[in-house]
């Protein structure tokens, strides 16, 4: 984040349900939905009347969906979600369930603040962003205001992570006019084309073998707990594990563009890299003129209400 050549995406400003609500923030949130409950009552019943038992739903998904759309729990008994509040998950039956795993985490489901922000600009205006809006750029504005002051940055709002880093390896490619990109054992970044052929978890799976480009070199995952240098001091094993990253860079076909790394893996089972590795690593592929790409899409310590990209002025 500290060099030109540092992409650092998605790093939307995280927002955090770290405290608990009291006095008048509890008591606007307790308004909101007790409003919302009696005018939503009726449309409610008339919806549960109208819906589908789980039994029929799940036979029309198997029926109307490609199988490769997977159903959790499926194999046991796969969870018909009817309604989400906050940090819950209600079914058909009415139990609630403790949402743990619902992808990126934000701010908890329908969050009487984001809901009723999002109600209010979709009456008003939901345009393409070609068009001049205050808000957007206002957004942008305080962003930004959260990043180094040594140099300018700028924004590419997106729809999706998967979005981001197919549109960062672009422009890393136009940037270093450099083609191969490094990527980590068990990484995923995406479900487009080319975010496909950078993760392995999709590539290395069956099915994904065609996926699989010669552009991309794989390195091994900094594990310190399972992985090839768990023995070591965490120093030590940053050390080591940053080397294959610059062998690498030399094996290369091509020189590289791109060194994609997510800060904390999520998919890959929660690796946390040991300190130094990043840095060590950054550094090996600066000096071979690539760019590095923090994909922090699904990092929970950083979670995103949005998808963006961020990129030094410089660059664009």
């Amino acid at each position: 984040m500290n060099s030109n050549n540092e992409v650092a995406l998605p790093l939307a400003v995280s927002i955090f349900v770290t405290g608990i609500i009291v006095g008048a923030s509890w008591k606007r949130v307790s308004s909101f939905f007790s409003k919302s409950k009696s005018s939503d009552s009726a449309d409610n019943n008339t919806n549960a009347a109208n819906t589908d038992s789980k039994a029929i739903t799940l036979s029309k998904r198997l029926k109307y969906f490609c199988s490769a759309q997977s159903i959790s729990y499926k194999n046991t008994d796969p969870l018909m979600a009817m309604t989400t509040f906050m940090q819950h998950v209600v079914d058909d039956q009415g139990t609630q369930f403790l949402d743990t795993r619902n992808n990126v985490g934000h701010v908890g489901w329908q969050h009487p603040h984001v809901v009723r922000a999002i109600q209010k600009q979709a009456s008003l205006c939901n345009a393409n962003s070609r068009y001049l809006h205050p808000k957007r750029a206002l957004l942008a504005e305080k962003l930004l205001a959260h990043f180094p002051k040594a140099k300018e940055w700028c924004v590419f709002f997106v729809n999706s992570g998967s979005e981001a880093n197919d549109l960062a390896l672009r422009l890393a490619r136009t940037h270093t006019k450099n083609y191969d990109a490094i990527v980590v054992d068990r990484a995923y970044h995406g479900h487009t084309q080319a975010t496909l052929a950078l993760s392995p978890y999709k590539y290395e799976h069956v099915g994904g073998e065609s996926y699989q480009e010669d552009w991309v070199q794989k390195v091994i995952c900094p594990d310190t707990y399972r992985g090839k240098y768990c023995d070591l001091e965490p120093k030590q094993a940053a050390i080591e594990y940053a080397k294959d990253v610059q062998r690498a860079c030399s094996r290369s076909n091509e020189k590289i563009a791109a060194f994609f790394i997510e800060s904390g893996m999520s998919v890959a089972g929660v690796i946390l890299p040991p300190p130094g590795y990043l840095k060590a690593c950054y550094e090996h592929v600066r000096k071979e003129g690539g760019v590095c790409i923090a994909d922090e899409v699904q990092v929970r310590q950083f979670s995103k209400p949005i998808f963006t990209l961020f990129y030094p002025k410089l660059l664009s």
